[in-house]
C-alpha cells in the first residue's frame, strides 16, 4: 500500500518500505510536523507530543545532523505558511487547507510549532548507540547500572582481550582438557573463537548454556575414543584376508558375491573392499579417521549364507556398524565446539558497569526487558519519555537492536512504532546489519500497516522503467526465488515524478532533459565484449577499464559531448557529475 504521511494512524507499529531517492526523509519529517500538531492516544487529554518526546534514531552522526536540519526546516517552513506567507512544500500546503479550516486552527497550530522551534535543539534524534547511552544513563535504577557509568563509543580492544582470555583457559586454565580435544580436532581455539565471535555479533543469537559437565565430556569422549580404535585394528585384521587373498581367490570372492545378493550389492561391497584397503592403508593418529564411507545393502538371504560368502558379508556388516558408530562419535565434536561457543558468549557478555561500551549498553537494556522484575518499570519509563519511535535505515539494524525496539514497543496500542528502509539497501553486514531481522519485523507487522514509498523523484522516467524491467519478478508460473533471493524481498516498481500515478495528487515534476549529441539516449545500456566468454576476468578488466575511460572522455570532450536542460538552461556535463561503480578496488 502507498505511503500517505498525511493520513496514516500516528500509533501503531508500522513498516515503510522506502526505496532509493523515494522521499524517506522528507516523510519522516512529515510525520514528525504531524506528531507535534495533533492530538496523540499516549497523552493526557490527547494532547500532540512535544518536540522531545519524538523519538528518530538513525545510524550515523552525520545522518542525526541532516534529519535534524530538515525537521527544523519543515517546522520553519510550516511556520512561515500557517502565518499567512507562502509554502513551495506540498505536504503543508495540502495539510494547512485540509486541517486548518479557523483561524484558531492556525493560532494554535502556529504556537506549538514556534515552541518546538525553540526546543528543536533538544529534539530527541540519536544514533542508536548514542539513544542506548542516554537510556541507561537517564535511568539507572531501571536498568541497574552505575551513577558514574562511562559508555564509550568507539572502537575497543575489549573482544581481542575475550579471546585472549579464552586462548590461556584453554591452553592452561581450568578448560585445559577442553583444549587439548579441539587442538586435536585441528581447531585452533584463537582462530575459531574469534570466527565464532564475529558470528555472536553479528547474528545476535542466544546460546543455550549445556549442563553438561566440560570435562566429563572431554573424559567420555575419549573412552569412546579409545573403543572404536580398537574396533578399527579388529576389522585392520579381519580384513587382511580378503586383502591378501584378493587376487588368488578373485574366482571365489566373486561367486561368494553373486551368492550374497546380486550385482547391486556385490558393487557395493567392491567398493567397501577397496575403500577399507585405502582406509586402514595409513596410520591415524586416532582422532581424524578420515571420510566415512556409507555402506548400503541389502541380503535377503544373509541367513542362509555358508562359506566365504558369510564370512565376506559378516565383514561388510562389520564395516557398516562401525562406521555408524565413527558418524556419531564424529558429531560429538560438535558438543565440544559448543562448549566453546558458550564459553566465548560467557566471557563476552560479561560487562563491566563502570566502563560499557556500546553492544554493552544494548545487551544490558535487552537483558533488563527480559527480566520480569524489571522489564515494566524500564519499558514504561522509556516509552512515556519516548511515546513514539521512527527508526531510520531499519534494514541496517542488528538482531540485538532490533529486539532493543521490538521489546521497548511491544504495546503499541496507544504507542508508535515507525520502522523506515528498504532491505534490498542492506549493506552494513559487517558491522552486525541483518536483514533477517528487517524480515522478522515485517512478519510481525500488520499487512494493512506495511507501506511503500513507492514514487522516485531522483531520477528520469526512462532510467525508472529500465530499473524496474531490470529487477521485474518473474511471474509465479516460472519464479524459484525472488530477485533478491529472499522471500519478503521482491522488488516492486517505483513510479518517477515525471508521471506520477493518478490517484498520488502530485503534478508532473521535470528532472530536466539528457542529451548526447543533441539527442536522448537511451536510458539503460549494457556493454559486451565479442570475445569476453573465452577471457579470464584479469584479461577483460583492462579492456573494460579502458572502454569505460573512452565513453567518459567522449561525454566531456568529444563530438557527441553530453549535455542537462533544466528550466530551459542546457548546462553541459561535468567530470563531477559522473559516478563509476565498481565491485572491489581492482
Amino acid at each position: 500500500m502507498s505511503f500517505s504521511p498525511a493520513t496514516v494512524s500516528l500509533h501503531g507499529r508500522h513498516l515503510i518500505e522506502a526505496s532509493a531517492g523515494t522521499g524517506k526523509t522528507y516523510s519522516i519529517a512529515n510525520l514528525f510536523l504531524r506528531l507535534l500538531l495533533e492530538p496523540h492516544p499516549s497523552q493526557t487529554n490527547n494532547q500532540p507530543l512535544l518536540v522531545d518526546q519524538i523519538l528518530v534514531v538513525t545510524f550515523t552522526n552525520a545522518a542525526t545532523d541532516e534529519l535534524r536540519g530538515r525537521i527544523r526546516k519543515k517546522i520553519e517552513a510550516a511556520l512561515q505558511c500557517f502565518r499567512g506567507g507562502n509554502s513551495s512544500d506540498a505536504f503543508i500546503e495540502q495539510y494547512a487547507r485540509d486541517c486548518l479550516s479557523s483561524d484558531d486552527d492556525r493560532r494554535l497550530a502556529c504556537e506549538r510549532l514556534y515552541s518546538a522551534l525553540l526546543l528543536v535543539d533538544d529534539a530527541a534524534i540519536f544514533t542508536i548507540h548514542s539513544f542506548a547511552a542516554r537510556a541507561i544513563q537517564t535511568f539507572l535504577f531501571e536498568t541497574g547500572a552505575l551513577a558514574d557509568v562511562e559508555v564509550k563509543i568507539g572502537g575497543s580492544d575489549r573482544d581481542a582481550q575475550h579471546l585472549d582470555d579464552i586462548t590461556r583457559l584453554l591452553a592452561m586454565g581450568e578448560h585445559s582438557n577442553l583444549g587439548v580435544f579441539l587442538s586435536e580436532r585441528g581447531v585452533n581455539s584463537g582462530g575459531y573463537a574469534a570466527a565464532i565471535n564475529a558470528f555472536l555479533k553479528r547474528s545476535g543469537i542466544h546460546v543455550l548454556h549445556s549442563s553438561i559437565d566440560l570435562e566429563d565430556f572431554v573424559a567420555r569422549y575419549e573412552k569412546r575414543r579409545d573403543e572404536l580404535l580398537k574396533e578399527r585394528d579388529r576389522l585392520t585384521k579381519s580384513w587382511t584376508y580378503i586383502d591378501t587373498n584378493a587376487k588368488e581367490n578373485a574366482g571365489l570372492i566373486n561367486e561368494a558375491l553373486q551368492e550374497i545378493g546380486g550385482e547391486s550389492s556385490s558393487r557395493n561391497i567392491k567398493d567397501c573392499i577397496k575403500f577399507m584397503n585405502d582406509k586402514f592403508s595409513v596410520i591415524h593418529d586416532g582422532f581424524i579417521f578420515g571420510k566415512t564411507q556409507r555402506v548400503v545393502f541389502e541380503t535377503p538371504n544373509a541367513d542362509s549364507l555358508t562359506g566365504l560368502a558369510k564370512d565376506l558379508y559378516c565383514r561388510v556388516k562389520n564395516l557398516s556398524d562401525f562406521n555408524a558408530n565413527e558418524e556419531k562419535f564424529k558429531k560429538s565434536v560438535s558438543v565440544g565446539l559448543s562448549a566453546l561457543l558458550a564459553l566465548l558468549e560467557q566471557r563476552r557478555l560479561r560487562m563491566d558497569l563502570a566502563q560499557m561500551q556500546p553492544d554493552d549498553v544494548i545487551h544490558l537494556l535487552n537483558e533488563k526487558l527480559q527480566d520480569p522484575q524489571a522489564a515494566d518499570i524500564l519499558r514504561n519509563a522509556l516509552t512515556k519519555q519516548y511515546p513514539v519511535c521512527m527508526v531510520d535505515e531499519f534494514q541496517d539494524t542488528d538482531p540485538d537492536q532490533f529486539r532493543m525496539f521490538d521489546q521497548l514497543y511491544q504495546n503499541t496500542k496507544d504507542l508508535g512504532l515507525f520502522a523506515i528502509g528498504d532491505p534490498k539497501q542492506s549493506i552494513y553486514a559487517f558491522r552486525g546489519a541483518d536483514v533477517f531481522s528487517y524480515l522478522d519485523v515485517k512478519s510481525k507487522v500488520n499487512p494493512n500497516n506495511i507501506h511503500a514509498l513507492d514514487i522516485n523523484f531522483r531520477s528520469k522516467q526512462g532510467v525508472i522503467e529500465s530499473v524496474n524491467a531490470l529487477f521485474a519478478e518473474a511471474s509465479h508460473a516460472c519464479a524459484e526465488q525472488p530477485v533478491f533471493v529472499y522471500p519478503g524481498i521482491e522488488y516492486a516498481p517505483v513510479y518517477s515524478c515525471e508521471q506520477p500515478p493518478a490517484d498520488s495528487g502530485l503534478e508532473s515534476q521535470s528532472r530536466g532533459i539528457y542529451r548526447v549529441d543533441k539527442k536522448e539516449p537511451a536510458s539503460l545500456v549494457f556493454v559486451g565484449y565479442e570475445g569476453e566468454t573465452s577471457q579470464t576476468l584479469n584479461n577483460l578488466l583492462p579492456i573494460y577499464a579502458k572502454d569505460c575511460a573512452e565513453r567518459i572522455l567522449a561525454l566531456l570532450h568529444g563530438k557527441e559531448c553530453a549535455a542537462v536542460e533544466k528550466d530551459g538552461v542546457e548546462f553541459p556535463v561535468k567530470a563531477g557529475d559522473i559516478a563509476v561503480l565498481v565491485s572491489d578496488y581492482k
